[in-house]
């Protein structure tokens, strides 16, 4: 991103948020939506952190990437709106809580169906650090930060993340699983 539309935004334009916006809300989105499993709760939270990062702007350095500060935003939305979701869930069984989420979850994958299928059966402590680097392309260091989490913790959810995943799809009688 160039660091003149990087400070016009940090300055308050509108005009420069709205471009900012144009070119990272696809991106959000799709985190989002793979995040939270469900596409209209994930849009309510891409504009949450939209208004979030617009709110704090002051505290962006344009220096570095608006996407890695955007996503540790979004994450951090994300986060926040599953914790209210469990706790107003909290009498629902683990099992229908499950379910009811899988149901409502439109987004389509169908050339990774089972790969996604695959992401969404772990817990979130693997899953977001695996869509981090996977989808959005972060490296350890970076997911770390936008989870407050140490590298090292970041390497070993991966780490399972991973294994877990290749269990699942060596179970469904995927055999062409190579991990690179």
């Amino acid at each position: 991103m160039d660091r003149t539309l990087a400070e016009k935004f940090r300055q308050g334009s509108h005009s420069a948020f709205e471009e900012l916006y144009s070119m990272h809300a696809d991106n959000a989105f799709r985190l989002a939506a793979a995040i939270l499993k469900n596409d209209t709760n994930a849009k309510d939270i891409v504009q949450v952190s939209f208004v979030r990062a617009y709110e704090y702007r002051k505290s962006f350095n344009p220096m570095k990437s608006f996407s890695f500060w955007f996503n540790r935003i979004l994450v951090n939305e994300c986060r926040r709106y599953m914790a209210q979701v469990k706790r107003k869930r909290e009498i629902l069984e683990y099992d229908e809580y499950m379910s009811e989420i899988s149901s409502e979850d439109s987004y389509k994958f169908e050339k990774y169906e089972m790969l996604y299928s695959a992401l969404q059966k772990l817990h979130d402590d693997m899953r977001i650090p695996l869509l981090l680097k996977y989808i959005n392309g972060f490296k350890e260091d970076e997911i770390a930060e936008i989870m407050n989490l140490r590298q090292s913790t970041v390497k070993s959810r991966l780490y399972e993340g991973r294994q877990r995943v290749k269990r699942y799809l060596l179970d469904k009688g995927f055999k062409e699983y190579h991990h690179e």
